[in-house]
Order: structure tokens, then sequence, then C-alpha cells
């Protein structure tokens, strides 16, 4: 652990020693690659949600929740 941790400090060390264009370069990749990332996550989440169902259904449930946490009764 410690090696990775030490590895991590150098890559910042070196980003630090960067351009502000090599930054933004950097900056406009990662948020290419994360937001490329999330899309994919989004996607196979709303593959596994069943077509028929609904926001007043989540909602429901939602409400349903809190009462049972608050008062011990849906």
């Amino acid at each position: 652990m410690l090696s990775i941790q030490i590895e991590f400090e150098q890559l910042l060390d070196t980003i630090d020693k960067l351009s502000s264009e090599q930054h933004d370069i950097i900056r406009r990749r990662l948020n290419k690659a994360w937001s490329t990332e999330l899309k994919q996550t989004l996607d196979a989440i709303h593959a596994k949600v069943p077509p028929d169902f609904a926001e007043d259904k989540i909602q429901e449930d939602i409400e349903f929740a809190i009462n049972d946490v608050r008062y011990g009764k849906g």
C-alpha cells in the first residue's frame, strides 16, 4: 500500500510541473473518460429497470421508506 501511495504522490508531483496547456489536455481527456464511464454505468442501470416501472411508484416507495424509518410504519 505504501508503494502505491508513493507512486501516486510522484504522479501528483509530476502533474504539478506541467504547463497550464498540458493541464487542460489532461482535464479534457479525464472529463471525456469520466463522462463515457458515467454514460455506460447509467445505460447499465437503465437496462435493468423494468419498462413499466413508473416514477410515481418510485415516489411511493421513497415516501414509504421515509415513513417506515421515522414512524416505524409505511
